[in-house]
């Protein structure tokens, strides 16, 4: 809330509401509320690892980050240029996504990917075997 945000950074609580507000409003900033993967029906997670051409890559990213299954998409330096994280209901909509993906995208290769098991610490939390929060990490 805003008190907390005015609080911490020693400024009045209505600045902090009003500047708060101008960030939403003009998309500077989003808010993420987390969720067990299991709690939400996508409890397989997959990370596609690919190689887009560089003239592309921005608008690549912003059409995958549109996807209902992206978690993070981000750009990366080294073998693959572009790194996307999904969650999926079952195994076999991995194999279907990517199909979409790579049909889609033209000049896009997809290049590695892979299966997470089971996530330990997810935005500074440990996790339980159901993906719930524990505790918080430092």
């Amino acid at each position: 809330p805003a008190t907390t945000i005015a609080a911490r950074t020693d400024v009045p609580v209505r600045r902090a509401r009003e500047v708060v507000q101008r960030l939403l409003r003009h998309r500077r900033v989003a808010l993420w509320t987390d969720v067990a993967r299991a709690k939400c029906g996508r409890s397989v997670q997959a990370w596609f690892f690919l190689q887009v051409p560089a003239r592309r890559l921005a608008g690549v990213a912003a059409r995958l980050a549109r996807l209902d299954e992206a978690r993070l998409v981000v750009t990366t330096v080294g073998t693959y240029n572009l790194a996307v994280c999904v969650w999926m209901r079952e195994l076999a909509d991995v194999t279907r996504l990517e199909a979409r993906i790579e049909d889609g995208l033209e000049g896009v290769r997809i290049a590695d990917r892979c299966i997470t098991l089971r996530t330990a610490k997810r935005a500074g939390n440990l996790l339980d075997a159901q993906g719930r929060r524990t505790v918080r990490a430092s």
